[in-house]
């Protein structure tokens, strides 16, 4: 019984693991179609584009102006 239990318990652990991983992360958190990943500077790049001003970056933080709508 052992012999059996024991391969079935690491096979449904395994199954189960595999289970849990998440591919698209990336793609999870947007802002006005723009993806928040990578550097601060690649972003505001980003939203300049989309028709944001940049006003200040301090501490890490970007300040951005434009329209919400």
């Amino acid at each position: 019984m052992k012999i059996i239990l024991i391969p079935l318990i690491f096979t449904l652990a395994t199954l189960t693991s595999f289970a849990q991983v998440d591919t698209n992360s990336s793609a999870n958190l947007t802002f006005k179609g723009v993806p928040i990943y990578g550097t601060l500077n690649e972003y505001v790049s980003k939203m300049k584009k989309n028709g944001f001003t940049h006003i200040t970056t301090e501490d890490g933080i970007a300040i951005l102006e434009g329209d919400l709508e």
